[in-house]
């Protein structure tokens, strides 16, 4: 029997830190969003985005923007990167709020619709419940 061994032979040595493959695993978490400097070759598609956003950040409509691709080519990283600045940087008097639809979950209009809602509605704040139906 090895010293990582207990007496009905399953090796213990197994759970060792020693076997780690990932350093920080909360990076593969689907919401997360890096700091800028992790985020590679997306300069360009960050700019141009944020120039859309720039009427919002002073409290007027932003433009229309449809954001396309192949899948894992960073459509939704420069997304949540690029409003979640947009929230920090907003003039002090405009309530910026930022939502994320994953279509994957919220594939219906009503389910989108839905999850914006519960996302930006603070129902202490502003006394309006958003339907759980309908």
């Amino acid at each position: 029997m090895t010293p990582d061994s207990s007496k009905d032979g399953f090796d213990e040595s197994i759970f060792d830190t020693d076997h780690v493959i990932f350093k920080n695993k909360d990076l593969l978490k689907t919401g997360h969003v890096p700091n800028a400097d992790r985020i590679i070759g997306r300069d360009e598609e960050i700019e141009k985005l944020g120039r859309k956003l720039n009427d919002a950040v002073r409290g007027l409509s932003p433009e229309d923007v449809v954001i396309y691709g192949k899948t894992g080519t960073g459509k939704s990283l420069v997304a949540k990167h690029t409003t979640s600045g947009a929230v920090r940087v907003a003039e002090p008097d405009v309530d910026l709020g930022r939502c994320y639809i994953d279509c994957g979950e919220d594939s219906t209009e009503t389910q989108a619709i839905r999850a914006i809602a519960n996302t930006l509605n603070e129902e202490s704040t502003t006394g309006v419940m958003s339907p759980t139906l309908g």
